[in-house]
């Protein structure tokens, strides 16, 4: 599921898929983005850098399969809710 606040789900769904499915080229052109929930759907991989979403003020990636290290979150000064748990996530915050 795809909840992204500050856009409609369709907005949401059409950067989805005029990126052809990339997720990190589809974040890069949500900039207003105000909210990001993806928890529970099985991701895997890294969190790609999310310095273009300066608007963001809630990101839950929590109970997925991601691995690596936690992306720099400094551009991110909107941000007031994270969620990262239940992944397999290094660093700090």
């Amino acid at each position: 599921m795809l909840v992204a606040m500050g856009f409609s789900q369709a907005d949401a769904e059409r950067a989805l898929t005029s990126s052809g499915g990339d997720i990190e080229a589809a974040l890069d052109r949500l900039t207003a983005l105000q909210y990001l929930e993806l928890f529970n759907n099985g991701l895997a991989g890294t969190i790609p850098a999310l310095d273009g979403l300066t608007a963001l003020q809630g990101l839950a990636l929590g109970n997925n399969g991601l691995t690596g290290t936690i992306p720099a979150l400094d551009g991110l000064t909107a941000l007031q809710r994270l969620f990262l748990y239940n992944n397999g996530l290094t660093g700090t915050i």
